[in-house]
């Protein structure tokens, strides 16, 4: 299983590098990608700011079947252990049911 999850972060990988260079190859640019810092900041660093992230979740469909899918999420760095980044999300359910 882990095998398979790093073979899927592998490719997520090299397919976003992929659409990057055919993006740059046509002139075009990413707001974002370009605001970022030319240096990784420290893990450590991150602790109390305000991050979006890129997550991959399961959800179940009306059929019940799951489909996973990669969505953008907002939330507050609340600490770092082990080189792994802890995260606290709030959900704005009001917006999130508006959109259903």
């Amino acid at each position: 299983m882990d095998c398979d999850v790093a073979a899927a972060g592998e490719k997520f990988i090299n397919d976003t590098y992929r659409i990057c260079d055919e993006k740059e190859l046509k002139g075009l640019g990413d707001c974002h990608y370009e605001f970022q810092p030319s240096v990784m900041p420290t893990m450590q660093s991150l602790v109390g700011d305000q991050i979006d992230f890129y997550s991959q979740y399961d959800l179940t469909q009306p059929d019940g079947s799951v489909q996973t899918q990669l969505r953008w999420c907002q939330g507050r760095v609340l600490y770092v252990s082990n080189g792994k980044i802890y995260v606290c999300l709030v959900l704005d359910c009001i917006t999130s049911l508006s959109k259903q």
